[in-house]
């Protein structure tokens, strides 16, 4: 599967958190540690078809909230499998994930 790196996704850093429900609605998002906390990237929106969205740092917890099915994968560009994040599940810990990348 060829990906592409997103281009112009809004991506924003928050601080600290032990609650993933801090992840907005309509978003996804990483964070670097188990339980869901470090600094939590958000990527506003799917991830769409084609595209791929690396947040710069190897994510222990990741948490999917966007309306559509996601994927995890095992390198920056979406090429090595990962698993599969239905909407509003997520996963804080046990798994990583170096981008996120639709679902087929």
């Amino acid at each position: 599967m060829l990906a592409t790196v997103a281009a112009g996704v809004m991506v924003s850093a928050g601080v600290a958190s032990a609650d993933p429900y801090d992840c907005p609605d309509g978003a996804v998002c990483a964070w670097p540690y188990e339980g869901y906390n470090g600094q939590v990237a958000v990527h506003y929106g799917a991830v769409r078809p084609g595209e791929c969205w690396a947040p710069g740092f190897e994510a222990l917890s990741v948490l999917n909230f966007t309306g559509q099915d996601q994927q995890t994968w095992s390198d920056y560009y979406c090429t090595v499998g990962g698993d599969l994040l239905r909407d509003g599940q997520g996963h804080g810990g046990g798994g990583y994930a170096y981008s996120i990348g639709a679902y087929p």
